[in-house]
């Protein structure tokens, strides 16, 4: 999951995830974004989102993002 922090834009890589859910949540514990995995790769897109720490799931792992 990469970058960190970001201007919106974050890109994950995944060998292992082909197809899997992605899950984005806010600082309150709400999903705001559902995605799946498309190959091994994926960008999501939060810049339309305030600014602020964000959490992506990606196979039950939890990365913490900040939007800059």
């Amino acid at each position: 999951v990469y970058p960190n922090p970001t201007k919106g834009v974050i890109n994950i890589f995944s060998e292992k995830l082909n197809n899997g859910p992605i899950r984005v949540y806010n600082n309150l514990g709400q999903v705001i974004k559902n995605a799946k995995m498309q190959e091994n790769e994926k960008t999501i897109f939060l810049n339309n989102y305030k600014k602020g720490f964000y959490l992506i799931e990606v196979n039950n792992n939890y990365f913490k993002i900040l939007v800059e």
